[in-house]
């Protein structure tokens, strides 16, 4: 199974030794750990208003270049990167920062039974990381989108009005202050009436 890589900026404000932002230097580690071969100074992004930035050169033998995800909060950013054939999205928040009662605005009645095992904040980063991926724009509302969970506690689907994608999850916890969600889904749509439903 292809792993998700994520790296976090070696420094959380202002601009890294090297000049280069925080967020842009975490995405060029994040490609190097999933491209050993490549050189993070050889890694160019381009910036894409309102999505994410595109890896548009990496050596280190792959053919299409990976996919990366930014996040920034507080001053401190982090990236994931997958290979082609995946979408990737990031999210980063303060833990605590999402209250129960918000949830009724972002998340679907099916979603809220999930409260029993994460909280609030990492539905939230959890959605927004999914958003992210399917890099969805300011007319898609946060509940047009759900999440399906499995019994094992793993996110397994993301659905999109009539459409599906199998999807999978990581979460972090940076030094107890910040929750850090990974969502990645395969490229191609689901038949949503095989193997979504559940």
């Amino acid at each position: 199974m292809d792993t998700v890589r994520c790296s976090l900026a070696a420094k959380c404000s202002g601009t890294c030794a090297d000049g280069r932002r925080p967020a842009g230097t975490a995405a060029r580690r994040a490609v190097a750990r999933l491209m050993p071969a490549a050189d993070p100074g050889e890694i160019r992004l381009v910036r894409r208003p309102r999505a994410a930035p595109r890896v548009v050169s990496a050596t280190g033998g792959s053919d299409e270049p990976p996919r990366v995800s930014i996040t920034h909060s507080g001053g401190c950013a982090a990236a994931a990167a997958v290979p082609s054939g995946w979408l990737v999205g990031i999210d980063m928040e303060r833990a605590g920062s999402v209250d129960d009662s918000e949830t009724r605005f972002f998340l679907s009645r099916r979603e809220r039974l999930e409260l029993d095992r994460f909280d609030a904040t990492t539905l939230w980063c959890l959605k927004e990381a999914a958003w992210k991926a399917l890099e969805c724009d300011g007319t898609v509302a946060f509940k047009e989108l759900e999440l399906r969970f499995g019994a094992d506690g793993g996110l397994h689907v993301v659905r999109m009005k009539d459409r599906a994608w199998r999807a999978r999850a990581r979460v972090l916890r940076i030094r107890g202050k910040w929750i850090v969600a990974v969502v990645r889904v395969r490229e191609y749509v689901l038949n949503p009436l095989r193997g979504a439903a559940s």
